[in-house]
């Protein structure tokens, strides 16, 4: 016969082992001095044994899927870190490009610019050229043949 106990300030627990049996007592200390049982139950050794094995099992896999989560999470960490990190890199190169390319656009902006009108004004030459020439066209297909009939009517009366 094995009998355990443990205790607190205001909670016992007694497990009593005999016979093969396990009696589990659970006892709650009030303020005034008075014991009441709040759990008491009897278990047979194989029983208990058995269940102790499979809550074991039970705490294995899960602390094994706990390590898993935990390894995991610590390479997302330093995935994170190493994104952060080139992030930071090629903000740094890239504000590096605009502080040293920013006074060549600057000085070759206002030629591109002049250069640009230069083209536009060009266009606007051409299509008004282009205009005055359909128009032009236009103005000789209808001519001649009014004269074209004309001659033919005068030719007729000849």
């Amino acid at each position: 016969m094995y009998k355990i106990y443990i205790t607190s300030k205001n909670l016992a627990v007694y497990a009593q082992y005999f016979n093969r049996r396990l009696f589990i007592y659970c006892v709650q200390t009030e303020k005034e001095g008075r014991s009441s049982i709040i759990m008491s139950q009897t278990l047979y050794a194989k029983e208990f044994l058995e269940e102790m094995e499979k809550e074991g099992r039970e705490l294995e896999e899960l602390n094994a899927r706990l390590a898993n989560y935990v390894d995991r999470v610590e390479k997302l960490e330093e995935e994170d870190r190493k994104i952060v990190a080139d992030l930071k890199e090629s903000r740094r190169v890239a504000m590096f490009k605009v502080d040293t390319e920013k006074p060549e656009i600057q000085t070759g902006l206002p030629n591109f610019i002049d250069r640009i009108n230069e083209l536009i004004n060009h266009n606007r030459k051409f299509l008004a050229d282009l205009q005055e020439e359909s128009l032009e066209s236009a103005n000789k297909q209808t001519k001649p043949k009014k004269k074209n009939k004309k001659n033919k009517k005068q030719k007729k009366r000849r």
